[in-house]
């Protein structure tokens, strides 16, 4: 936000500050061996779909960290979550994961909600296609389907309007 109140646009491809600090913490997360000192119980796949946002971040360090094809419609799924941190950390580790994929998505954290849900269904699609091509290797956890425990559920807030 500028002095005057207005808001001003950002260059594509821009982070905002608090962000570039969290991507920095990220990756020194990363490369120091991992995040997971502090680990939550209950399985990754739950912890990515908790109602504290702190706990899904965590979550979505750890996939990244473990490289867990699994965990992609999970981070699919953050790519839409009400907090603006985990929808950054998803993408991040969507970037590790999936690597040049991720220009062509088009997404930001920060776009407005529309723009990310586009590019959240254009996610969606690059995972179906990837499913279709090699399901036993890039499949989901056991089941998959709406009685699973483990299927991708939005955690409490989700329909909150994202900022």
């Amino acid at each position: 936000m500028a002095p005057d109140g207005k808001s001003t646009p950002r260059p594509a491809g821009a982070v905002p500050g608090a962000a570039a600090a969290a991507a920095g913490a990220l990756l020194v997360c990363l490369l120091c061996g991992g995040c997971n000192g502090g680990s939550q119980p209950g399985s990754l796949y739950a912890r990515l779909q908790d109602d504290d946002p702190s706990v899904r971040i965590e979550a979505v360090m750890e996939a990244a960290e473990k490289k867990d094809d699994k965990a992609l419609p999970y981070l699919v799924d953050r790519l839409g979550d009400s907090e603006s941190d985990v929808r950054f950390f998803a993408y991040m580790a969507l970037k590790q994961l999936a690597g040049e994929v991720c220009e062509s998505m088009q997404w930001r954290y920060y776009d407005p909600p529309a723009k990310r849900a586009e590019a959240q269904n254009r996610w969606r699609a690059w995972l179906r296609q990837r499913t279709a091509s090699a399901p036993s290797a890039h499949s989901q956890p056991a089941g998959g389907g709406p009685s699973d425990p483990n299927a991708p559920r939005a955690p409490r807030g989700a329909g909150k309007a994202a900022s």
